[in-house]
């Protein structure tokens, strides 16, 4: 499949019910799902109340993001939160970032389809979630499925989940898949999943928006485990069971 043909540009995500239809905006996560989305959550620096982007808790004190979501501080007024069900009155639950893992061949440069791959970010928290908030939902084993789901947080809207719920999936290369679902300012970082309510699992990381037919989106694999690095970094998929980080 020659990616060079379909991609004009791409460009970072920073900055209804859910659609059937995988060009429109993604629309409101279903009320059958909703519940099992928890773990879902809006990341942004502790002192804005405005833009940011997604990440998913796959442990009690672990979530993934993309890493160009992750380059914030981890200390002090300003440091990265995660935010889960930030449209409760008052939110159910924040938590600070302590501390990042970065993909071991990210280089913080531009991203391309050369690089997509390795935008992954690992957050450490500083405590654990309460399971009465979120469940974690953990990492995908199998090879990756044809279709799946992408939820996460629209910068410019209020802060209700969004998504698809069938969305087209194929490998474009090594550790990278697209997909047909459009994703919009703010879905860096939210998780691309296989199943169902209750039976959710993380295939992957959306990373970037791609402007062309029929793929619309960059998703960062992380099945297999990818390589991180650092103090921080997790060598293999951790356990969605009651834990806590080193």
């Amino acid at each position: 499949m020659k990616m060079a043909a379909r991609i004009i540009a791409l460009v970072a995500l920073l900055a209804s019910p859910a659609s059937a239809d995988p060009a429109a905006e993604p629309g409101l996560a279903p009320l059958s799902a909703e519940a099992s989305l928890g773990a879902v959550a809006r990341i942004r620096a502790a002192n804005r109340v405005e833009g940011g982007c997604t990440a998913v808790l796959i442990a009690p004190d672990v979530a993934l993001t993309a890493a160009h979501c992750a380059r914030g501080s981890v200390s002090g007024p300003n440091a990265m939160r995660l935010t889960f069900r930030p449209d409760a009155t008052p939110p159910a639950f924040a938590v600070t970032v302590r501390a990042v893992a970065f993909h071991a061949e990210q280089k913080n440069e531009g991203l391309s389809t050369e690089t997509a791959h390795a935008d992954l970010a690992l957050l450490r928290l500083a405590m654990p979630v309460p399971p009465e908030v979120a469940q974690p939902i953990p990492l995908a084993t199998g090879p990756e499925p044809a279709n799946g789901a992408i939820y996460g947080y629209v910068n410019g809207a209020d802060d209700t989940l969004r998504g698809h719920f069938s969305c087209q999936i194929a490998p474009a290369r090594p550790q990278l898949l697209i997909s047909d679902c459009r994703v919009v300012s703010g879905f860096s970082g939210a998780p691309l999943l296989s199943g169902g309510p209750g039976d959710w699992r993380v295939e992957g990381i959306a990373v970037a928006t791609v402007f062309g037919q029929p793929y619309r989106a960059l998703i960062a694999d992380v099945v297999p485990w990818p390589a991180f690095s650092g103090p921080y970094a997790i060598h293999e998929p951790p356990s969605a069971d009651p834990q806590t980080s080193p």
